[in-house]
C-alpha cells in the first residue's frame, strides 16, 4: 500500500476539519477573545457565546439580535467556517486561486474576491 503526501493532499479538504473549532477561531478572529454585542459593545455572557458558537442568534439586552457574523467581515457570507479557515491557511501558504478554489469547492472569482476583501481591512 501506498502513503504518500500527494495521496492525502488528493484527500484534504474542509470535510476534514471539525465545525466546532473552526468556527472557535473565526470567532475569535472577528470578536476577540470577549465577543460584544455589534450594536452596543455589551461584552457577551458564557450562554450567549455559545448560542454563537452553536450558529444561532442572540439578543442583547439593548434590543438587538446578532449572529456571530454580524458587524465583520463575514456578514453576508454564505462561506462556511472550514472553508474560510483552510482558504486562510492556504492563502498563507501562498497557494493559487485555482487551486485553493479546487480544495475548498467555491469558485476561482470567490477566492479572488476573499483576497480582495481581506486586503481593504488589512492594509
Amino acid at each position: 500500500m501506498n502513503f504518500t503526501p500527494e495521496q492525502m493532499a488528493g484527500q484534504f479538504g474542509p470535510d476534514l476539519l471539525d465545525d466546532v473549532s473552526c468556527r472557535r477561531v473565526v470567532l475569535r478572529l472577528t470578536r476577540g477573545d470577549q465577543p460584544k454585542c455589534p450594536a452596543c459593545g455589551i461584552i457577551l455572557g458564557d450562554t450567549d457565546v455559545q448560542r454563537l458558537l452553536d450558529s444561532k442568534p442572540v439578543d442583547c439586552t439593548c434590543g438587538v439580535q446578532s449572529s456571530a457574523r454580524t458587524g465583520t467581515i463575514l456578514e453576508g457570507s454564505t462561506i462556511s467556517d472550514r472553508q474560510l479557515v483552510l482558504m486562510l491557511v492556504m492563502m498563507f501558504w501562498d497557494f493559487s486561486s485555482p487551486e485553493i478554489a479546487r480544495v475548498i469547492g467555491c469558485t476561482k472569482q470567490s477566492v479572488y474576491n476573499w483576497r480582495k476583501r481581506l486586503e481593504e481591512v488589512n492594509p
